[in-house]
């Protein structure tokens, strides 16, 4: 059986590399990294905690909503998906993504009553968090938790697929935003997706001649390149793609779970709301009379 699914999974990537060449013509952005072990820190331009705010900069208010619904309802909905944006982010990425489990876009608070209808036909359930304004800001999105055991692949944008087994792990993303100060009416935004181990390794550090071991907890990320820059009353919206259904997909393990009698996924709406800092200088106001 395992024989079997390794030759199934090397003709998955040989089928995509071929599809890969086709989508580069369509976009000169970069591609994502090959999804191996790398540095956690997801830096932005002048993180909050080191960027000194100016006349009228703009902050950024960031709501994530993480939907659940029966798999497919939504991720597979034309109809819902007519709505959305699929064309101004990298297309390149977006078309790696979709081999890769993960399908997102852009959409907006106009049709939102039209999403609205369509998660509560579905019986969609939801839950909201915010996360305070800042110019800038890293946070995380837990997805699923305690897992005793899974095999991953993923696809890199030379049409290579790697894999890698976990054990006593979580699956989390990686969001961060910024806005554009040339731009206040948008928002830079971008995912990241990390394998969380839940074990502490020792670690041998030498440092001045002495060794010190210390426990830590280690991290995979898997840099999806994974970016859009979002209007205002506008959202970015994540969801699994028609590939879950490969084996060990990476959207697949993320984004969809066992339900009490059916299997569900992950929907994530991702909502920046950027306004005028209060704690920045505003222009004064002209004298009475001029």
């Amino acid at each position: 059986m395992k024989q079997w699914l390794m030759l199934a999974l090397c003709a998955i990537a040989m089928s995509c590399q071929h599809s890969a060449g086709t989508g580069q013509a369509r976009s000169r952005a970069a591609a994502p990294s090959q999804g191996q072990a790398a540095p956690l820190h997801m830096a932005l331009d002048q993180p909050y905690h080191t960027r000194t705010l100016g006349p009228r900069d703009v902050v950024v208010l960031f709501d994530t909503y993480t939907i659940i619904a029966p798999l497919g309802t939504i991720s597979e909905n034309e109809q819902f998906w007519g709505k959305i944006d699929e064309d101004h982010v990298d297309v390149t990425n977006h078309d790696l993504m979709l081999k890769n489990g993960i399908r997102y876009g852009i959409g907006s608070d106009d049709n939102w009553d039209f999403y609205k209808k369509i998660f509560d036909k579905q019986g969609a359930t939801s839950q909201k968090g915010s996360v305070d304004p800042h110019p800038s800001a890293v946070t995380s999105l837990p997805l699923r938790t305690g897992i005793d055991y899974q095999d991953l692949f993923y696809l890199n944008e030379q049409g290579v697929l790697h894999g890698r087994t976990y054990q006593h792990c979580d699956d989390l993303f990686t969001l961060a935003f910024e806005s554009i100060p040339d731009r206040p009416e948008m928002t830079r935004v971008r995912l990241g997706a990390i394998v969380h181990d839940l074990r502490y390794q020792f670690v041998v550090t030498v440092e001045n001649h002495a060794e010190e071991i210390t426990r830590q907890q280690l991290d995979h990320l898997y840099d999806l390149k994974l970016e859009a820059e979002v209007p205002n009353n506008h959202f970015l919206i994540v969801a699994p793609s028609g590939q879950t259904t490969l084996p060990y997909n990476l959207g697949g393990s993320f984004l969809t779970q066992p339900g009490p009698s059916q299997q569900m996924e992950t929907i994530l709406i991702l909502k920046p709301r950027p306004m005028w800092d209060p704690r920045s200088a505003q222009p004064a106001a002209p004298p009475k009379g001029k």
